[in-house]
C-alpha cells in the first residue's frame, strides 16, 4: 500500500532527525522525535518489512538517550522491552547492565554485561564495565566485612574508634 510505504518512509525521516539531534546532544529532543517515530511505526507501519528492525533500533537509541540523561529505570524498562522481542541485542543488554550499575543492582549488571560477552566476546566496553563492576563488589565487600568487625566488637564491649565516648550513665 502506498500510504504506508509513505508513513513508513516519513517513519525513517523522523528517526534521522531524532538521530542528528542524539548526535549533537540533545537528548531530550531526540527522545520525543523517537517517540513521535515509534507512534506512528506502531500505529500505521508494524506489519511492514524491517518494521522490526526498525522499532529495535528507535527503542535502543531511546533507551541511550534516557542513559546519558541519568534516566536509569527508563532504560531498564526500555530495554527490557526490546530483550522480550530479542533477547540477544547486544545493544540493549549493555545499555541496560549500565543503568543497573546506576541503579546499584550489581548481580543483575553482571549478568547483563556478561550476556554481552558471550554474544560478543570482544565487546571492549562492556569488558571494561565488567572489571569496574568487579572493583566496586570487591569495595562494597570489603565496606561491609569493615562494619561487621565494628559491629562485633561493639557487641564485645570495644570502643568504636568513629564515635563519641559514653560515660557509665549513658551521657555523652
Amino acid at each position: 500500500d502506498v500510504a504506508d510505504r509513505d508513513r513508513f518512509k516519513e517513519v525513517l525521516e523522523i528517526k534521522e532527525q531524532a538521530n542528528a539531534k542524539l548526535k549533537a546532544g540533545d537528548f531530550f529532543s531526540a527522545k520525543c522525535l523517537y517517540s513521535g517515530a515509534l507512534e506512528l511505526l506502531e500505529r500505521c507501519c508494524g506489519h511492514m518489512e524491517k518494521a522490526d528492525e526498525t522499532w529495535e533500533g528507535v527503542k535502543n537509541n531511546m533507551a541511550l538517550c534516557d542513559l546519558k540523561r541519568g534516566e536509569w529505570s527508563r532504560v531498564v524498562e526500555t530495554t527490557t522491552e526490546v530483550l522480550a522481542r530479542n533477547p540477544t541485542n547486544v545493544k540493549a543488554l549493555y545499555r541496560r547492565g549500565v543503568a543497573r550499575i546506576g541503579q546499584d543492582k550489581l548481580a543483575d549488571a553482571q549478568r547483563d554485561l556478561r550476556a554481552v560477552l558471550d554474544a560478543d566476546p570482544g565487546n571492549s566496553d562492556a569488558k571494561q564495565r565488567l572489571a569496574e563492576l568487579a572493583r566496586r563488589v570487591r569495595e562494597a565487600q570489603a565496606a561491609e566485612r569493615g562494619q561487621a568487625e565494628k559491629m562485633r566488637g561493639f557487641l564485645q564491649g570495644e570502643c568504636l574508634n568513629d564515635t563519641v565516648p559514653v560515660s557509665e550513665d549513658g551521657g555523652v
